[in-house]
């Protein structure tokens, strides 16, 4: 079995595109992972990534070469390679890495401490960016995304009439009160696009169809449903949201992209526990 870590840039420097090209990332190295038996690591600090695989030397090289052919990365540079016994980690997870921060940075000095050995010492870029992440101020985000207490969620689910939940997709504006668990909704790009539009603000039944291209009304009802049934999805009147957009066109509120970024990726890659054995 070989470990092999590397670690790159993503192409592009605006902060408004990082996050829809991490998700996309993301999305097509774990089918792919899974599909070769691939375990790892994958570490998001803003327009830095930084992979660990594990697994048959041929299948990592396979994943790496189709990383580096990816036109969304700009750099990707091997920073370790080895032989290992057996697998550090279990399946292919991924998290975001916010800079500052106050939690303890525990896995990513297990992390550090095995590979610091192994590392390459004729690449100065490649080892800047890697001590760039793993240095002490940097704190990896482990707290999943809030949701609501057990007994909320049951009434919540309990006093929705399920006859009538089609019908309010249609007739109201959707949002999320806080992003779904990994355990809870199967994982896909359409799913990430959706929850990443109505952590947004309200969106319509008809705009979620049209910009995360769903195969079908049927596949989001089911999406929809599922998110009411654990209490995370809000139904608002399609008045209160019209009047809602008037004050905000009158008073518009300036948000960073760079926050944007980071609160959407903390908010869905939390909720994926690292797990370092």
């Amino acid at each position: 079995m070989r470990r092999i870590a590397c670690i790159g840039k993503l192409s592009s420097s605006n902060r408004s595109q990082l996050c829809e090209q991490v998700l996309d990332i993301f999305n097509r190295s774990r089918i792919f992972n899974s599909s070769k038996q691939i375990q790892g690591i994958f570490l998001v600090q803003e327009d830095i990534i930084f992979q660990i695989l594990e697994g048959h030397q041929d299948t990592i090289g396979e994943a790496i070469y189709k990383a580096r052919r990816d036109y969304q990365i700009e750099t990707l540079t091997i920073i370790a390679n080895y032989r290992c016994e057996k697998p550090v980690f279990s399946g292919w997870n991924m998290r975001y890495i916010r800079p500052g921060g106050h939690t303890t940075p525990a896995h990513l000095e297990r992390i550090k401490t095995e590979l610091e050995p192994h590392l390459k010492t004729d690449q100065p870029a490649a080892t800047a960016l890697f001590h760039t992440i793993f240095t002490p101020s940097p704190a990896i985000v482990t707290a999943p995304a809030e949701t609501l207490p057990a007994a909320t969620r049951e009434v919540t689910a309990d006093a929705v009439d399920t006859g009538t939940d089609t019908e309010r997709l249609h007739t109201h504006l959707l949002s999320i009160r806080a992003w779904p668990k990994a355990s809870q909704v199967k994982l896909s790009s359409q799913v990430m696009k959706a929850c990443a539009l109505m952590s947004k603000g309200k969106i319509s039944y008809q705009e979620l169809f049209r910009h995360c291209l769903w195969r079908s009304e049927a596949e989001l009802t089911e999406f929809l449903s599922q998110l009411n049934h654990i209490g995370v999805l809000v139904f608002a009147p399609m008045e209160a949201a019209a009047s809602s957009s008037e004050a905000t066109e009158t008073e518009p509120v300036q948000t960073s992209s760079g926050d944007r970024f980071g609160a959407l990726m903390r908010k869905f890659l939390t909720n994926t526990r690292l797990r370092v054995s």
